[in-house]
C-alpha cells in the first residue's frame, strides 16, 4: 500500500467518528423539538447546523483518497514501501485530523449555542467570561487543527529535520 492509502483509511475513521456525531445531534435535536423546548423559527438554521457533520462524513466516505491525494500530494509510484518521512507526514495528518474532528464539534457546538433563542425563557445565555474563553479556545484549536491537517508534509520534515 501507498501512503495515500494509508491515509485514506484515516479519512474513512474520521468519516465514521463525524457521522455518528451527526446522528447524536441529530437525534437531540429532534429529542428537544418533540419537547417543544425549541422554538419554530431557529429550528430549520439548528437542523442545518446538525446536518452538516453528515454530509461532511459522506463526503469523505467516498472520496478519502481523493482528501488524502490533497494532503500528500500527488505520487505516481505503484508501489512504495512506507519511508519513515511517509509515516511522520500520515502520523501527523492523523493527529490533525482527530484534533480537527475535536475542534469541530466544540464549533459546532457554539454555533448552535449562538444560534439557540435567548430570550426570557431560555437560561442559556453567553454571559459568563468562561464561555467566551471557550468560544477563543475552540477557534484556536481549529486554526492549529488545520495547520497540522494542511501543512502535514512541512511539519513532518521539520519534524525529521529536528529528530536528526
Amino acid at each position: 500500500m501507498k501512503p495515500i492509502h494509508y491515509l485514506g483509511l484515516v479519512v474513512r475513521l474520521f468519516a465514521i467518528c463525524l457521522f455518528i456525531y451527526g446522528v447524536i445531534g441529530a437525534i437531540e435535536f429532534f429529542a428537544l423539538k418533540l419537547g417543544g423546548m425549541a422554538s419554530s423559527m431557529p429550528s430549520f438554521i439548528s437542523m442545518v447546523i446538525m446536518l452538516i457533520p453528515i454530509i461532511v462524513s459522506v463526503y469523505l466516505w467516498f472520496f478519502p483518497l481523493t482528501v488524502a491525494q490533497k494532503l500528500l500530494g500527488k505520487d505516481e509510484r505503484e508501489f512504495e514501501p512506507v519511508n519513515p518521512k511517509s509515516l511522520l507526514t500520515i502520523l501527523v495528518a492523523s493527529i490533525g485530523l482527530f484534533f480537527l474532528y475535536k475542534a469541530l464539534m466544540s464549533f459546532i457546538f457554539w454555533l448552535g449555542f449562538y444560534v439557540m433563542p435567548s430570550n426570557e425563557s431560555s437560561s442559556l445565555v453567553m454571559v459568563f467570561a468562561a464561555d467566551k474563553v471557550g468560544v477563543l479556545t475552540t477557534f484556536v484549536e481549529l486554526v492549529v487543527a488545520l495547520l497540522l491537517v494542511i501543512k502535514c508534509r512541512s511539519i513532518a520534515g521539520l519534524i525529521a529535520r529536528i529528530a536528526r
